[in-house]
């Protein structure tokens, strides 16, 4: 087969058109495992896909999502590990209201954890 400029360019664009539509379809697929009642969301932090919890929500919003991830009624994943002392401080105890980036942190932990047993 004879390569000619035009079938090489073609290639090369094919591959760059697809990196970010692969990138944007795992983001994508699954995506109910990372919303917790539309308090998280999957981002793309180079090299890895995480499900965090979003900052434009309420630290009373956050902590309830993040209580039913660690309740003894939800079992789809084992998050225990990251219901921690400072998660219940923060969310369960609600002691946090004057930290939010504590309270991103602790309920982040637990979205991770618990996406990480249910999405991959």
């Amino acid at each position: 087969m004879h390569c000619t400029l035009s079938h090489i360019q073609t290639y090369i664009v094919s591959r760059i058109i697809y990196i970010p539509n692969y990138t944007n379809n795992k983001l994508n697929r699954h995506q109910a495992s990372c919303n917790f009642g539309g308090t998280a969301e999957r981002i793309y932090i180079e090299p890895e896909i995480k499900c965090v919890a979003k900052n434009t929500k309420s630290i009373d919003d956050l902590c309830a999502a993040s209580r039913w991830a660690c309740s003894e009624e939800q079992n789809y994943a084992d998050v225990d590990v990251q219901c921690d002392d400072d998660w219940k401080k923060c969310c369960q105890d609600m002691e946090c209201s004057d930290n939010k980036d504590l309270v991103l942190k602790v309920v982040t932990d637990v979205y991770e954890e618990y996406d990480s047993q249910v999405y991959y």
